[in-house]
């Protein structure tokens, strides 16, 4: 039997650059079906009905021997008619043969008779499983210097939530098989490396010393007091019974899943020398730049030529600095003042100041975007800290919201960088993770009554392009001390430019191969520091198609609104577009710009 890692579900990282309790779940909100549009058809009886069933069995195989992946997506999965496997890390491999399968279902269903939900839940499945059909030379690293299992791991056991007390001896099961998941990883990575896809010595060292980090917490280590916190939370345990749980945590922490992490230092330095790119996915010839383009297929579900989505965004990024370059020369006091904000934290005394308190933020942007974004129920959320330790690890990190249960979509969390993520920093951030962004998304998509399968699908250029578009429309909102109107404008323009700057970048350095000095002329071309060429550079060699999601993502997210706002001229409502955004769904951003062009082609 084949083994993989088990999917990764649920959290939602929030990145950059330097240069409570329980709420009842109400009933599920239906998506509306207004009248006077055609656009929210209901099809036929027949064909909803098998494709309907034809979810629920993929759905239900996907995820019903995988216990990790079901814990979750549901706090209370015997509800929903699992029964629970034995957890691990690891999940059996799905065969070709089963997508091919489902695909030969899927389309002996007439899909002019589904419902327009089921319509593009219909071509979601399909692009599922064409997209685990592909098959690619290079499959890319484990040890991403962001989001790679060396910090996934850490992350992932510190959000599990214990509900029941089979939580905790799962929690401690997957604790107990950290080396094993190591092993599994550096065995895939070495196996690239006789691929000639070895990592550059520079990213091995990268990873290795957020290795180092981890383990030399030692019984200092984060997961410690986190599992002793998880143990005590379950209500109706004896307090022996959580005295021997704490015990085998300490245990498991200090004597399995520390020396793991020293193993796998070890393991990493032996890779050293077998990499001999040292610079872009492209280095690795065509399997690189297939990889890339699948990636970017994936990410943005887009299907045009890369080449056109640079020369967009290029030309998207010149017109915004010309606008930034028109409003600073006309307000150069609110100029001054947005810089000495954002840049020096009020250091020179512009008088421009903001919120910084993440839940008082939370709490103020939920009562002030009706003018713009529809409702959604009253929602519960806790904000918290990474340790130092891991905010060293997680450097590039600002924050991240965990992705609660379906059956417990009102009960979210929040985490913060405190290390970098403060001052100025704060305002946008929680927005961006919070309302509107992907607190607010990922909540009123579940009040629509989503197919579950959506759960399967990942469309980070989506989620990330809204709430990287969102945190910008939320400062509309926003009273500012001074210059409102004009620091709102900076503000926007600015996180803009710099996101689209950065999947430039990327998609410089990865697809076409652009060396240090390429780059700097690129920068200077477009109004940024050319001299942060090299810093740059190596981030972006660390961590390819990471800044796609944000940067390609509010892009197509503003020249979607570009395109709607084309189409319903002077009845283009803002808050009626981000509503059909928000029903549709996190999906591909072709399949967006068509179901948008369509919904408002129904309205002409």
């Amino acid at each position: 039997m084949k083994k993989k890692i088990a999917s990764i579900v649920g959290i939602s990282l929030a990145s950059v650059m330097t240069i409570a309790a329980c709420a009842p779940v109400p009933d599920p909100i239906p998506t509306p079906e207004p009248e006077e549009k055609t656009f929210w058809h209901i099809g036929e009886e027949q064909a909803n009905g098998a494709f309907l069933a034809l979810t629920d069995k993929v759905f239900r195989e996907e995820i019903g021997d995988n216990a990790y992946l079901l814990h979750e997506l549901y706090k209370d999965p015997e509800a929903q008619g699992f029964t629970r496997s034995e957890i691990s890390w690891f999940t059996e491999s799905t065969e070709p043969e089963y997508y091919e399968g489902v695909l030969d279902s899927l389309h002996a269903i007439e899909y002019d008779a589904l419902s327009r939900k089921n319509q593009i839940d219909y071509k979601l499945l399909e692009d599922y499983c064409t997209s685990a059909l592909v098959e690619l030379d290079y499959t890319g690293t484990n040890f991403s210097v962001n989001g790679g299992i060396q910090q996934n791991l850490v992350v992932l056991l510190s959000e599990y939530q214990i509900y029941i007390e089979r939580d905790i001896q799962d929690y401690l099961t997957l604790i107990s098989e950290t080396k094993e998941c190591f092993e599994w990883c550096v065995e895939d990575e070495w196996n690239l490396i006789e691929g000639g896809f070895g990592l550059a010595d520079a990213t091995l060292a990268e990873v290795i010393e957020q290795c180092r980090l981890i383990y030399e917490e030692g019984e200092e280590c984060v997961l410690i007091e986190l599992g002793n916190e998880k143990i005590d939370s379950l209500e109706g345990l004896s307090e022996s019974a959580k005295a021997d749980y704490k015990r085998q945590n300490y245990d498991l922490v200090v004597n399995s899943y520390l020396p793991a992490y020293e193993w796998l230092e070890t393991e990493l330095e032996k890779m050293k020398g077998h990499g001999t790119n040292e610079g872009g996915l492209v280095g690795y010839g065509e399997a690189g730049k297939a990889y890339y383009e699948n990636e970017l297929r994936r990410i943005l579900g887009y299907g045009g030529s890369i080449d056109d989505l640079y020369n967009g965004m290029k030309k998207e990024m010149e017109n915004k600095l010309n606008e930034l370059y028109s409003l600073a020369g006309k307000n150069m006091n609110a100029y001054n003042a947005w810089i000495d904000w954002n840049y020096y934290d009020g250091e020179y005394g512009y008088g421009l100041t903001a919120m910084t308190d993440p839940e008082e933020i939370l709490d103020y942007f939920s009562k002030h975007l009706s003018g713009a974004f529809p409702a959604i129920v009253d929602t519960t959320y806790a904000v918290k800290y990474l340790s130092d330790a891991m905010a060293q690890v997680m450097e590039n990190t600002l924050a991240y919201y965990v992705i609660p249960p379906i059956d417990d979509y009102l009960n979210g969390n929040i985490t913060v960088n405190g290390a970098i993520c403060n001052g100025s920093e704060v305002l946008m951030t929680i927005a961006h993770e919070g309302y509107p962004g992907h607190l607010y998304q990922h909540v009123y998509f579940q009040q629509t009554n989503p197919n579950p399968i959506r759960n399967l699908f990942n469309y980070s250029g989506y989620t990330e392009g809204w709430a990287k578009y969102a945190e910008c429309e939320a400062l509309d909102y926003y009273e500012f001390n001074q210059y409102d109107l004009v620091v709102t404008e900076l503000f926007k323009i600015d996180s803009d430019l710099t996101y689209m700057m950065y999947a430039l970048a990327d998609i410089g350095v990865h697809y076409y191969g652009w060396t240090v000095e390429e780059l700097g002329d690129f920068l200077g071309q477009s109004g940024f520091n050319e001299e942060a060429a090299q810093e740059l550079y190596d981030v972006l060699v660390t961590v390819p198609t990471v800044y796609l999601s944000y940067g390609a993502g509010v892009y197509e997210m503003l020249s979607i609104r570009s395109y709607a706002e084309k189409l319903a001229g002077k009845k283009f409502k803002l808050k009626e577009f981000h509503q059909l955004v928000l029903d549709i769904g996190p999906c591909g951003f072709d399949l967006l710009r068509e179901l948008v062009g369509e919904y408002y082609g129904d309205q002409a």
